[in-house]
Parts: structure tokens; sequence; C-alpha cells
């Protein structure tokens, strides 16, 4: 992860208070404490005190860059790569700013965990608002390079366990819960441009987005139907047996690609690949390897 810019950088870890910047730093970075990659607002040892691993309520955000597959042909790999790394460092710049710690880039994609490490009691707030501006920021992003780009976004609210999972060798810090799978699948269910929120994240904001149309989802891995809201939802075109209940307002999905996540949810970092399986009725995608690289993709219309 590259540092945000620095005009959201606080000179001082927003924990513990150790100081980030200045002259003072540098002392502490000769004993390595510093600017944590995950979140450039706090240092590395409040970061290692996350990764001891907890039961905590979390909010968890997936944000994929979408209606973008059909123009890679013509882009080719270096111009792809150049809009794919502008999206994450911008998307990155945002959640940072909501005080986000990036769990991970996932090809186009990236995953964000809220009320860890830094603690908020409107961390599913955050989120969303955070979801908003970046589909907001998008629209700068695409005059820059002059293409239609826009995110699908998942939020979900739940408890999970956070720490440090993987070999001796290479440990990577992630979140173990329903809520991840929770978040995963409703991103799968977002439409270009679209916020898919969950029931736990929503509604104790729910007067901040009134605009948001609410829905029942029947949501692979989940035994029972899942309620969700949509913000700025467009015509629904995926089959009528995803919808259980007519929205208040039928703005709904345009379907799209599923960050499926098949069995348990980041059980090792390594397994962190079927985040980019398709769905059963897609499975003509291949698996995306966890890089800031981008790996083409075929999108069912």
């Amino acid at each position: 992860m590259s540092p945000s810019s620095s005009s959201h950088l606080s000179a001082q870890c927003s924990i513990c208070g150790t100081p980030l910047s200045g002259a003072m730093s540098v002392v502490f970075r000769i004993v390595g404490i510093r600017r944590s990659p995950r979140n450039p607002n706090i240092c590395t040892r409040c970061r290692t005190h996350v990764e001891e691993g907890r039961l905590v309520e979390i909010t968890v955000l997936f944000a994929d860059l979408s209606s973008f597959t059909e123009l890679t042909h013509d882009l080719g790999a270096e111009r792809t790569h150049e809009v794919v790394d502008a999206f994450l460092r911008m998307a990155t710049e945002i959640l940072v700013k909501h005080d986000a710690f990036i769990d991970k880039y996932i090809g186009d994609a990236v995953m964000a965990l809220f009320n860890v490490p830094m603690r908020h009691e409107d961390h599913a707030r955050r989120a969303i608002l955070a979801a908003t501006e970046l589909e907001s920021a998008l629209q700068s992003l695409a005059s820059r390079f002059g293409l239609s780009l826009q995110a699908s976004v998942g939020i979900a609210t739940g408890y999970a366990r956070v720490g440090r999972l993987g070999s001796e060798d290479n440990k990577d810090y992630t979140a173990i819960g329903d809520v991840v799978n929770l978040a995963a699948r409703l991103q799968g269910k977002a439409g270009a441009g679209e916020i898919l929120i969950s029931e736990e994240s929503y509604t104790k904001h729910s007067t901040e987005f009134p605009e948001a149309t609410p829905e029942h989802l029947l949501l692979k891995g989940f035994r029972e139907p899942v309620t969700a809201y949509r913000l700025h939802g467009k015509e629904d075109t995926r089959p009528a047996h995803d919808i259980l209940a007519t929205p208040v307002r039928e703005r709904t999905s345009l379907g799209a690609i599923v960050f499926g996540i098949l069995g348990a949810p980041c059980a090792i970092s390594t397994l962190i690949g079927p985040l980019q399986r398709s769905t059963p009725r897609s499975n003509r995608m291949p698996r995306r390897p966890q890089s800031r690289h981008l790996t083409l993709r075929r999108v069912q219309p």
C-alpha cells in the first residue's frame, strides 16, 4: 500500500501518539517504528497489537473496479495497469481518510476493515461515507483517463476474529467471520456505481441515507435470505430467483461478478484466491492472484 496523500496524514499515531513525522519520528524509525503500511495514520507498533487477534465488531468493505473489462483489450497491459493502480491509490486515500485499515488488494479490488485498530462507534457510517465518496471521486478519475469508470461496493457489519495467519515466515493480518463472506457477496450483487449495504450496517444510520432501497437477497453460503440496502441502484438484470421481495423502489442490481468466497473466508492468506471466483452461473472466470497487478476478467452481461 502506498502512503496516502500527505494532506490526510496525521503527525502522530492516532492510537498511541508516537511521532510519525518531524525530527522526533527519525528516532522511532531507527528502532523500527514507523507508519503502518495498512493505515499510515497509525504506527507499526500499534498494528502489532491488532495482529495479536481478538473477536471484535467490525465493518468490512469490498470495492471492485467495474464497467472496465470491455475496454482492457483496447488499452493494453501497460495502460490497464496504470488505470487500476490509480484506482487503488485513490480508493486507499479515501478509505484511510475515514480510518479504514487496508486488509489487502485483490487484482483491481480492495478489502478494508473499519473499527480496527482505531475504534469508532460509527464505523458502519464511516464505511458508507467512504463508499459514496469513492463513487464520486471515480468521476474525476474517469475524466483523467477518458474512460467510463465505476465501482461496485459491498459493506457488512458483524463480529469477526482479526489476527495473523500463515506460516512463521509469511504471516498476513486478516479477518475471519461471516461478516467477511457477507460483504464479499454483497459486492458481487452490486452493479456498476452501486453500493450494497447489509441491514446491520444500514439501520443505525438510515436517516442519513434515505435514498437506499431495501431488498431481500439469496446469497451463496447463507441459509436464510439476507436483507440489504442499495444505494445508486439501477434497473435490475439479474435472474428473478435472486430477489425474494420487491424493494420499496425497484432500483436493484445490474448483477455482474460475485466475489465468491467458498468455504471459510480468509482462513489463511493463500486462500484469499476464492474471492475472485465467480458464482456458479459464471464459471468461466479464472482465479486471480493476490496482486496489485491486474488480471483481466470476462464479465457476464
